[in-house]
């Protein structure tokens, strides 16, 4: 028999939970190491959007795949930043 949608919904979110849980910190450290607390913040946050999102893409280790989606997030936040400043300029 297979599995009620009700406990798919479950072993996503407790899978998810669990990458956050344990990965939280280090991706977090990562981002901190690499730009100012606020902007860290909202890296963390759209990391882990991501890794919701693409969550069957999940590896059975997810510290290597969440900090190469915060590096993602980081570049296109200094793409955007750079492309502000360009704007203003013009």
């Amino acid at each position: 028999m297979a599995p009620s949608p009700t406990s798919q919904i479950a072993g996503r979110r407790a899978r998810f939970a669990q990458a956050y849980d344990e990965h939280f910190r280090a991706v977090s450290a990562y981002a901190l190491r690499r730009t100012t607390p606020a902007e860290a913040e909202d890296v963390v946050a759209e990391t882990f959007l991501v890794a919701w999102r693409r969550l069957d893409e999940l590896p059975d280790e997810p510290r290597p795949w969440l900090l190469g989606i915060a590096r993602r997030v980081l570049a296109n936040q200094r793409r955007a930043q750079h492309l502000r400043v360009v704007r203003r300029h013009l």
